[in-house]
């Protein structure tokens, strides 16, 4: 927007970060922060916010090795968050957990629209269908390759906008697969 001040508060916000990674041995608990962190490194050039995600992805990265991530809200906000920083830094390592996490969930097969269930149950909440709707996305504006654009069009249509309310255009968290909708 142009709002120094925005900026200002933003960057006070990054420096507090960055001071808690010191300060901090459980790094892998600030990655949800990864993402805004590229985006003020964007916006500002200082070193020290792009120090951090590297850091705190590693960490990540380090105590998430596992043959497959479960693909809850907070690892779809940290795996959006590496994608983030492997367009800034080009490193490969950071880009291939979001690849191949999205590419297990393939593998064992989308829910029925298209987004990861809750758990393991037969509902889709709002906040893992933006996070999953941002993944392939971003895999999408990567790589280029029509199956992330044919699965955006799978969300949208039979998750996001089923998940509207007909008459105030409200999205529903959550939302059940099968039977009445409230």
């Amino acid at each position: 927007s142009g709002d120094q001040s925005a900026l200002a508060a933003a960057t006070n916000l990054g420096n507090l970060f960055v001071r808690a990674r010191h300060g901090n041995k459980e790094l892998d608990l600030l990655a949800g922060a990864i993402e805004p962190m590229v985006q003020l490194y964007r916006y500002t050039d200082d070193n020290k916010h792009l120090e951090f995600c590297t850091a705190v992805a590693e960490a990540w990265l380090h105590h998430a090795k596992s043959p497959q991530i479960p693909l809850t809200y907070k690892n779809l906000v940290v795996l959006n968050g590496l994608l983030e920083l492997y367009r800034v830094n080009g490193d490969s390592s950071v880009y291939k957990v979001p690849l191949q996490a999205w590419t297990d969930m393939q593998a064992s097969g989308f829910g029925l629209t298209g987004v990861p269930a809750a758990a393991g149950l037969d509902v889709s909440d709002a906040c893992t269908t933006g996070a999953w709707l941002q993944l392939t996305l971003d895999l999408f504006r990567i790589t280029g390759q029509a199956l992330y654009s044919e699965q955006l069009e799978r969300i949208v249509y039979n998750q996001l906008f089923a998940a509207q309310d007909a008459r105030t255009g409200t999205v529903l968290a959550p939302v059940r697969w099968n039977g009445k909708k409230e």
